[in-house]
């Protein structure tokens, strides 16, 4: 097992953009009355999923359609025509519309870019399988976060049934900045095998506990990895929980904020680690619909012995059927 690779440089420019909170909840304001109580809702998992009729996905799939047949993207055009079956799909095709709410144009996009960097990250050999990327795909140094406890995908939906990922900084375990990628596109795969994690989201929890190394602070990797949920994968993510009490995470956050990008800005919800006990703690939690039963034993009033190890196993069997 190895560390995340620390610089020597100097990680925080003065020059960087940034976005302080109180953007943040001027951009929300800013909504209109009813496009901000349905964030608000979707953040809480209140809000009921789209009523998908068999009229909406015909239609929607033939927008699609329509859309990617003028692509002028090269390792969309390559994967057509390598695993043609797989792109056609209906139930993959779905995700990117699920992903973009339905909107034709921007899922073609998506799409688009997904393939670039699914070839990227992965090489023409795997990345044009005719099946989504598998445990077997990822290396050693791809998985090494997963073992660290730096990236897991939770066992548990919450109550709206959303899937729960967290992901801890601090602990990730990497030699490039492509395992971390690689790793986030195996688990958020995983999570889609579920249609219901498709329409409903996925819920990211973000935890650092005690002190931040500031040269954990990788711009480089944020900007890739917030790009590679908000614009290239088929995922919605719905919410993104930030558990931290670290004065360093509060100089971090405005570099964030701007990095995460205007969608997932309206979803961020932060959160003290040290201000409550565990009991007030899942309190504050239970609003958002996330319970004790949710969450892994090393994180606050958590109750889940997860075994990264034995998930895998289990992950590898089934992908081998």
């Amino acid at each position: 097992m190895h560390d995340a690779p620390k610089t020597n440089r100097a990680v925080l420019s003065i020059t960087a953009p940034r976005i302080e909170l109180a953007k943040v909840e001027a951009e929300k304001n800013a909504l209109p009355k009813n496009e901000l109580e349905l964030v608000i809702a979707e953040v809480r998992g209140k809000r009921e999923p789209l009523n998908e009729t068999e009229e909406l996905l015909d239609s929607s799939l033939r927008s699609l359609q329509e859309e990617l047949e003028v692509s002028q993207s090269d390792a969309y055009k390559q994967a057509l025509d390598a695993c043609p079956e797989y792109v056609n799909s209906g139930d993959f095709r779905l995700m990117f519309l699920r992903a973009a709410k339905f909107k034709a144009k921007e899922a073609a996009r998506r799409m688009e870019k997904y393939w670039e960097a699914r070839l990227r990250l992965f090489g023409d050999q795997i990345a044009f399988e005719s099946r989504p990327i598998r445990a077997t795909d990822l290396s050693e140094d791809d998985l090494a976060s997963l073992h660290s406890r730096g990236i897991q995908l939770l066992p548990r939906k919450d109550k709206a049934g959303r899937a729960l990922m967290i992901v801890t900084r601090s602990k990730f375990s990497f030699q490039s900045r492509e395992d971390i990628s690689r790793l986030l596109w195996y688990l958020f795969h995983v999570a889609l095998e579920d249609e219901d994690v498709q329409k409903n989201g996925v819920v990211i929890l973000g935890y650092s506990e005690g002190s931040i190394d500031i040269r954990d602070y990788d711009r480089k990797l944020n900007k890739v990895n917030f790009e590679l949920v908000s614009r290239i994968l088929p995922v919605r993510v719905v919410a993104l929980h930030h558990f931290f009490d670290s004065k360093i995470m509060e100089l971090i956050l405005p570099l964030l904020l701007f990095l995460m990008g205007g969608e997932l800005r309206l979803r961020y919800e932060q959160h003290s680690i040290a201000r409550w006990d565990a009991d007030r703690f899942l309190e504050n939690l239970e609003q958002f619909g996330i319970t004790a039963e949710m969450l892994p034993i090393w994180m606050k009033g958590g109750t889940i012995d997860f075994d990264s190890e034995q998930w895998l196993g289990m992950r590898r069997t089934k992908e081998a059927t």
